[in-house]
Formats: C-alpha cells, structure tokens, sequence
C-alpha cells in the first residue's frame, strides 16, 4: 500500500471518527454514568472484607487496584463534565 493511500484512508477514518467523538465527548449522560460507575467500584472494593467478597483480611492488592481504578473511572466522568457544552 502506497503511502498516499494511506494517508487517504486515514483522512476519510478521521471525518468519520471525529463527529462520533465529538458527541461521546459532549454527552453529559456518560460522563454522570462513568462518575456513578466510577463511585460504585470504589465502594465494593474498599467493603470487599465486610461484604464477604474478600479472600483474605486486611486491605489486599486486589481492593487497592479497585480503588484506583475507580477513583480513574470517577476522574474520567469529571473530564467528560467539564467538556460537556451547555445547551443553547
């Protein structure tokens, strides 16, 4: 493939793309559902223990990388928010 085809297609990939992304990223339902999803992971991977959900006692490896990874999912719904547009 010859590097002006490609550089086409990757023209015609991007007017289709960037639309597409433009309303993901305005769309202030995702980013409430990614704050909410975000807060629930916290949640049940800090309680594992008292829930019944840990292996072992004490606050282990897997409850941690849970709370990271929720606190990014909570972070990422905030960055959506503050994208989102107000309607005119």
């Amino acid at each position: 493939m010859s590097a002006g085809y490609q550089l086409l297609l990757l023209r015609r990939m991007r007017s289709r793309v960037e639309p597409l992304r433009e309303a993901i990223m305005q769309n202030p339902a995702l980013a409430k559902t990614l704050m909410i999803v975000g807060i629930l992971i916290v949640l049940i991977s800090g309680a594992a223990d008292p829930l019944g959900l840990g292996r072992s006692p004490g606050f282990g490896w897997m409850q941690a990388l849970g709370v990271i990874v929720g606190a990014l999912v909570i972070v990422a719904g905030f960055y959506l928010r503050r994208r989102v547009r107000p309607s005119q």
